[in-house]
């Protein structure tokens, strides 16, 4: 149920507040803490169910809101090595594992950077509209990330492509600086968006 009503917040985020300067705080506090309960709680307590709904709800959840991993595991790679290796589904199960294992690793063509002590997200649903936009244009499903900039790994860095907004001064810490310079010497684009036409 907590991923059935985080998955109901986000819709609402993204419906109701759309064209607004900035996320709503009342909202935006509750899916941040049904997001750390889920961190809390995987996989260990959500990975034992019977069937694969709980599953399917973590994964929309996850494309939801751009999460690479939860309690800092790769949520893909952890739901779908059980699926494959049982062999013993009902057709509900085989339904809800499908659907997971179909959209789970659609290509990440961008990184949304998480800039802890900074409104690096007013806008949250920036990325999922352009996402979803490209998608239709490519007539090819595209998928987002959103990373944090004091948590770098490779799934970050394999990104063509990062965005970083925020409406307030960027102070980059040195671990900060020198995972976007590396990323940036491998090739990487960052596009900097300054937010609220902030100055």
């Amino acid at each position: 149920m907590t991923c059935a009503g985080l998955t109901a917040l986000l819709i609402v985020e993204q419906e109701l507040y759309r064209n607004q300067s900035r996320s709503q705080l009342p909202i935006t506090r509750a899916i941040e803490r049904g997001l750390k309960w889920l961190d809390h709680q995987f996989p260990k307590n959500l990975t034992g169910w019977p069937g694969y709904y709980v599953t399917y709800g973590l994964e929309r959840v996850a494309l939801a809101c751009g999460r690479r991993d939860f309690g800092g595991q790769d949520w893909f790679y952890t739901l779908a090595k059980p699926i494959i290796q049982n062999r013993k589904h009902n057709i509900v199960d085989v339904s809800f594992g499908l659907m997971f294992l179909a959209r789970g690793r659609r290509p990440v063509w961008m990184t949304k950077l998480m800039l802890p002590g900074h409104d690096w997200n007013n806008h949250p649903n920036d990325i999922a509209f352009l996402t979803s936009y490209l998608s239709d244009q490519r007539e090819e499903e595209l998928n987002w990330q959103a990373v944090s900039l004091d948590q770098i790994s490779q799934d970050f860095l394999q990104t063509p492509i990062a965005f970083l907004s925020s409406d307030q001064a960027v102070e980059l810490t040195t671990g900060q600086r020198e995972s976007l310079k590396r990323y940036l010497d491998w090739g990487g684009l960052l596009v900097a968006n300054p937010d609220n036409r902030s100055k």
